[in-house]
């Protein structure tokens, strides 16, 4: 991050000139008041800079709190910019508990940080916090005779910071095995011939009594099972594919989805009222994955909803695998 920017300069010089001009009031002329206001200056540009190591301590610890928290979320995450949207959310909240009041630095210097957005930018084994928002402002209270007044020292908040972390490599690589998973249902449910020995039917055309005339009625007596029969067969079976270890089904929902593509309505020569219906079907699977996958040695300091440790990222949250599949004639 650039410091030492030309409206710093500026701010700084004014401030140097307003501290010198209440020193020359205040103080009678000579080597104590020079040093005096140097001293002054001095501990101005260590208020700045410790001002500086204190954004970028909070952006790394609200970093690692923010890894911590989306990874273990057990929420749904469904891609890589969800993932980082998360992280944003949570960084700006943890950023917000540092800058949400002034401090003093030395006791008498107020310093006050802006309220951030954050951007995030990740890569392999590190990650990039780009802090945009107000300007920083460092404030002094002076109390003498003939005058009493506040001096303060702005310059530009921003900051864009490097943190080292393992973060976003946790994330790729459980989302790789999640990916991995989802790829080999989705092709097991594709190749699909038969649930529970039900032969899947594309078209069922059948003649029925008016009464009678429904989808559902026709794939009951047609395929001879109901559809929440196969629904808990279609479920049973896609749990039953899972093989990696760290992966787990949270939830699944099937159901078979009926479509009357045709109907036609007539009396036959008995009499009796019939009606001739074409339907279609579609297995519908709706699957949420959990993966659970410890990541290795490297530590950061967390609040774990006990105490503040060093702990592990863990990958532990959940990823939605939507399935569909038009019934092909057996």
């Amino acid at each position: 991050m650039k410091w030492i920017a030309t409206s710093f300069l500026l701010a700084f010089l004014i401030a140097i000139a307003i501290i010198i001009a209440i020193f020359a009031i205040a103080l009678p002329t000579g080597k104590t008041e020079i040093r005096i206001v140097q001293e002054e200056i001095y501990t101005l540009q260590n208020a700045l800079s410790a001002a500086k190591n204190y954004i970028t301590t909070a952006a790394a610890y609200s970093l690692y709190q923010a890894c911590y928290d989306v990874l273990r979320s057990e929420e749904i995450i469904t891609d890589e910019q969800q993932f980082i949207t998360e992280l944003e959310k949570e960084v700006s909240k943890n950023m917000a508990v540092y800058t949400s009041k002034e401090y003093s630095f030395l006791g008498g210097y107020m310093v006050s940080l802006p309220q951030y957005n954050v951007k995030i930018h990740s890569e392999r084994g590190r990650i990039i916090i780009n802090l945009t928002g107000d300007n920083l402002v460092i404030t002094k209270k002076y109390i003498g005779q003939p005058i009493s007044t506040d001096v303060k020292i702005e310059k530009v908040g921003n900051a864009s910071i490097n943190v080292s972390t393992n973060c976003y490599d946790v994330f790729i690589l459980a989302m790789e095995r999640l990916n991995n998973e989802k790829h080999s249902i989705q092709k097991k449910f594709d190749d699909l011939k038969e649930v529970a020995n039900t032969q899947l039917v594309l078209f069922i055309k059948d003649v029925f009594n008016e009464g009678d005339v429904t989808c559902k009625r026709a794939f009951e007596l047609t395929v001879g099972k109901s559809f929440e029969d196969v629904a808990s067969a279609i479920e049973e079976y896609l749990s039953g594919q899972i093989v990696d270890p760290y992966i787990k089904v949270k939830k699944i929902e099937a159901r078979v989805e009926p479509l009357l593509v045709g109907r036609s309505s007539y009396v036959g020569k008995d009499g009796i009222a019939r009606t001739d219906i074409e339907c279609r079907y579609s297995y519908i699977a709706e699957l949420n994955l959990t993966v659970n996958m410890p990541t290795g040695d490297q530590k950061y300091p967390v609040w774990n909803g006990t105490d503040i440790a060093f702990e592990s990222l863990t990958a532990q949250f959940t990823s939605k695998l939507d399935l569909r599949k038009s019934l092909e004639m057996s």
